[in-house]
């Protein structure tokens, strides 16, 4: 009867340290997952920045090539910039 004392108390020592011990564990996983997501929001901001500079400079050489076609079009009239697309044949 003496020991069974001692065997309660230990129990919930026992659950207390293991909580305790899943809670470090999850905030230490909890922190390392928002460095990671805190990361990739820069990572995808940037990411977005570039974009926008590329697609702002395609935008630029789409307006010049236009514009040259235009011009080109004006002294040549029958210059086509792009000869008609024929797919090849299939294998037989």
């Amino acid at each position: 009867m003496a020991g069974q004392p001692e065997e309660q108390m230990a129990q919930p020592q026992f659950e207390g340290g293991f909580s305790q011990q899943m809670f470090t564990r999850f905030d230490a996983l909890q922190a390392s997952q928002n460095q990671m997501l805190q990361e990739f929001q820069n990572f995808a901001i940037t990411q977005n920045g570039r974009f926008d500079r590329v697609e702002h400079r395609m935008d630029h050489i789409d307006q010049a090539q236009q514009h040259y076609f235009s011009h080109y079009h004006q002294q040549y009239p029958d210059f086509v910039p792009y000869p008609p697309y024929h797919p090849p044949s299939p294998p037989h």
